[in-house]
């Protein structure tokens, strides 16, 4: 994805190193798994098929629902679909196979709150 602005450029992938999907923004690197080490006695990495494709999904979802789509307003926007789009692409991987591994919104919302929302 890249954004556009008057004065900055901003590109957002995602990266796979060793069984951990994080995004990486202009310099800052963010890793769900990063964010609360309680995470990683929690949950196990199992299948890493998917979790690309669940964190654009994710981050698409979010872009659109908050209106990112109409001009990013701030860069606290974008870190919290950024986070939304972690947290799916990391609850992806806890789970075999592609389409099965895909998180519900439930499922979702439940980790954000636990992990997630206690360092954001």
């Amino acid at each position: 994805f890249f954004f556009f602005n008057d004065t900055a450029t901003t590109e957002i992938y995602t990266e796979q190193i060793v069984g951990s999907v994080r995004c990486v923004q202009e310099t800052e690197v963010e890793s769900v798994n990063q964010l609360n080490s309680q995470i990683n006695q929690d949950f196990k990495i199992v299948d890493t098929t998917g979790a690309g494709d669940c964190f654009i999904a994710a981050f698409c979802k979010q872009f659109v629902e908050k209106g990112l789509i109409q001009g990013i307003q701030s860069e606290q926007q974008i870190k919290e679909a950024l986070l939304f789009a972690n947290s799916a692409a990391f609850l992806c991987i806890t789970k075999e196979g592609a389409m099965p591994s895909m998180p519900n919104m439930a499922d979702l919302e439940q980790f954000m709150e636990k992990y997630v929302s206690k360092v954001f």
